[in-house]
């Protein structure tokens, strides 16, 4: 007679082998966290400056995004007269993200109510693992990562 079915000895093989692939896995996720996290923060700079550019122009009124390198925070800031004033909480970057260096003139990005930038340069992002992104935004007010 001919047995149909699996053996218990099988049910654990197969199980073993689910079990090493989901901790290779897991692993290699951990490994990609802090390029993720870069990518996802370079994304959040560039949606942020676009929204700044967007407003200045539907409101007709100079905006910036300043960034604080000391601590990788950033401000949504308005014009008043002739000062910028902070509108809204500072901004953080997710954890293990540092700003390294940014060329733009007080380390704000400036666009005018036409959508070009008064100030441009470029902003550069690093992980804990040395990897760099580079937020560029030039003077017609386009925004990018490189």
């Amino acid at each position: 007679m001919e047995a149909r079915g699996i053996t218990v000895l099988e049910l654990v093989v197969v199980v073993a082998l689910i079990g090493v692939a989901a901790a290779f896995a897991a692993w290699r996720a951990v490994a990609w966290l802090p390029e993720l996290r870069l990518d996802a923060a370079a994304r959040q700079v560039v949606l942020d400056l676009r929204l700044t550019r967007g407003r200045a122009m539907a409101e007709q009124s100079p905006r910036r995004l300043s960034f604080s390198l000391a601590d990788g925070s950033y401000r949504q800031q308005r014009r008043v007269n002739s000062d910028f004033v902070d509108e809204g909480p500072a901004i953080r970057l997710p954890p293990g993200i540092d700003t390294v260096a940014c060329t733009a003139p007080g380390t704000a990005f400036t666009f005018a109510p036409r959508g070009t930038a008064s100030t441009f340069g470029s902003l550069a992002l690093r992980n804990a693992g040395g990897r760099e992104r580079r937020v560029v935004v030039d003077i017609v007010g386009r925004v990018r990562v490189q």
